[in-house]
């Protein structure tokens, strides 16, 4: 499995102060670089409070989400634009709402960029999203 996947992050999300609810303490992680969490629901969740913060903060679009997300100094910033449109079906500048189903597909969208492929399960996502 991909790094992401056996972290039960599959964001990817680098260990910062902020606390996950659900995150394996940093004294017991053992990625050294990436959160780990307990369960994938929590994972998932962590990525879809970020996408949220985003998008309620002004970084309303694929493209402002993606560039705060994933720096040009550490990633292919517009390959990641693209392949999040793709998955998506969002325009690059439509403007998102922190809704459901935009976030839904967000996170499965950044998983599988992240990831190389479509790892998440289903009932993981819905458990995620009811934490909300």
């Amino acid at each position: 499995l991909p790094r992401g996947m056996r972290n039960k992050n599959p964001g990817n999300i680098r260990i910062s102060i902020s606390e996950w609810q659900g995150e394996v303490p940093v004294d017991e992680n053992t990625d050294g670089t990436f959160e780990q969490f307990t369960e994938m629901k929590y994972g998932i969740r962590a990525l879809m409070k970020l996408l949220i913060k985003y998008i309620r903060s002004g970084r309303d679009t694929i493209e402002k989400v993606i560039t705060r997300y994933a720096p040009g100094n550490e990633n292919n910033t517009e390959a990641y634009i693209q392949a999040v449109c793709n998955y998506t079906g969002f325009q690059r500048d439509e403007v998102l709402k922190p809704d459901e189903n935009t976030i839904k597909k967000m996170a499965y969208a950044i998983s599988h960029h992240e990831n190389g492929g479509d790892y998440l399960k289903i009932g993981d996502v819905e458990d995620a999203w009811r934490l909300i």
